[in-house]
This record gives structure tokens, sequence and C-alpha cells, in this order.
């Protein structure tokens, strides 16, 4: 018997116990009313009756008990597996919400906190060991590394989706946890080397373009590039924008600097290396 199945006969089984409950109590409180109006020679038939409605109203009352007790586990085990198909087959968002999801990744600026710090802050982005859905990676494809959005994670298995395929429908891939990194969520309220990734070391970022008919400012790519000062290096300047100033390398093998916020760009994994 599945679970639907049993809902209902539990639930079946409860409504007939109150009703048949509400009848009993109606014909007992009609053989008390006769009791009191009867003759003295009925009363005894009458009190026999009476008895017996009651004990069989006791005995209804138990069984309406012992079918709630069984409706509320139907209840609870209907609610643990549709909890559990959710978990396992969550809805997935709509073009339009992936679309906003990009949009308010690139343009809003990111959360920052004052001590203390979490460990995964900043540069060390890389320790957040579980991966939430809706949150943003940087995934190893090859010799690429593409920007993704985190529909699952469960088992050390990443299920990801690219957010500008989604012409079609959305496209979910699973990956190894071992085959993407989180991007940082969150930044120290003041730069502090601590948090940054040291001059001259290699980084992957995104690259930032002219906008396009879409309005995006930033590529879905990662690109490798060397830091050449960190935010903490010039973090009295006001009229600039917080980051990173890197030196990229193009396709033409020209070199360029630009200032990259800390939030699109991460660590490369020794295992990428």
């Amino acid at each position: 018997m599945d679970q639907s199945t049993a809902f209902s006969n539990e639930l079946k089984g409860a409504y007939d116990s109150v009703i048949e409950l509400n009848n009993l109590i109606r014909s007992i409180s009609t053989k008390e009313v006769s009791f009191n109006t009867c003759s003295v020679d009925q009363k005894g038939t009458l009190a026999k009756e009476i008895d017996d409605i009651g004990n069989s109203i006791l005995k209804g009352y138990e069984k309406s008990i012992d079918y709630f007790k069984n409706l509320r586990k139907s209840v609870d085990s209907l609610i643990q597996s549709q909890s559990s198909t959710q978990g396992n087959l969550s809805i997935l968002p709509t073009p339009i919400e992936v679309s906003n999801m990009l949009q308010f990744f690139f343009k809003t600026k990111i959360k920052t906190k004052s001590s203390p710090i979490p460990a995964h802050c900043g540069c060390y982005s890389h320790r957040i060991s579980h991966l939430t859905t809706g949150s943003f990676v940087c995934v190893k494809k090859e010799t690429r590394f593409i920007l993704m959005i985190v529909h699952q994670h469960e088992d050390n298995i990443c299920i990801v989706y690219d957010p500008t395929e989604i012409g079609n429908g959305i496209k979910l891939t699973e990956v190894a946890r071992e085959e993407c990194t989180p991007l940082p969520t969150v930044l120290p309220e003041k730069p502090l080397a601590r948090w940054e990734h040291a001059k001259s070391t290699t980084v992957l970022s995104l690259w930032p373009q002219e906008s396009d008919t879409s309005g995006e400012e930033w590529t879905t790519e990662f690109y490798k590039a060397i830091v050449k000062s960190r935010p903490c290096d010039h973090n009295d300047e006001t009229e600039k924008q917080r980051g990173y100033d890197l030196h990229f390398e193009d396709d033409t093998g020209e070199d360029k600097e630009h200032r990259v916020p800390e939030q699109f760009i991460v660590a490369i994994p020794d295992a990428w290396k």
C-alpha cells in the first residue's frame, strides 16, 4: 500500500469514527431524556441501553484515537517523502529568475563583515564546505574556467548550470566538488592583507568587457591573471572601485591591467595547476 492510499484510508477511518461517536452521543442523550420521563417499569431496560451505549462510546473513542494517531503518522510520512523529493529534484528556476540572479551577482556589492571574520572570507572562499543552491562557482571545463550556478550539492557531487545557456531550458551538469571552487560570499569590512591574494600570485578572474547588448560588463569565463596590487594597497583611494589590480595577457599576447572587484576572483585549486 502506497503512502497516499494509507493516508486516504486513515483519513476516512478517522472521519467515520468521529461521525459514529457523534451519533452515539446523540443517542445516549435521547435515552437519558427518555429515562427521566419513562415509567418505573421501563427504567431498567433504558438503564441497560444507556450503559451499553456508554461502553460503545468509550470503545469508539479509543478507536478514533488510534485512527488519528495513524493519520498523523501518514501525514508525517508524506511530508518527509515530499521534502526528500524536493531535496533531490528541487524545482528549477525560470530563465527570467536566472537572468535576475546573474544581474544581481554583477551589480550588487558583496557583503562585508567586521570581526570575527569567517574562515572562508575573501581569498579563502575555497574553504566553504557546502555549496548552497543559487551560489556562484567557478567550474573547470577541460581547459576553460566557467562561471556557473549551483542547483544542488550533496555527497561531494555538485549539480550546476550555465546561467548564459538557458535559451532552450536549463541544462544541469554533474561535477565533482573538486572540479569547482566557490566565489567569495563575504569580505572583511576594511581591506586586510590576510584575507587577500598575495602579490604576484596567479589567480582566476572574470574579464571586464565593454557593455554589450545584454548590458553585461563582465565575462562569464575566468582567465588567469597575476596580482599586481591588492585592495589593502590602495584602500584610501575613494575614487576607485575596491578590488585587485590584475595583469592579464589576452589572446593576442597583449598585456593589460584591470581593476577587478574581489568577488570576481578565486584562487586556482592545486588540482587545477
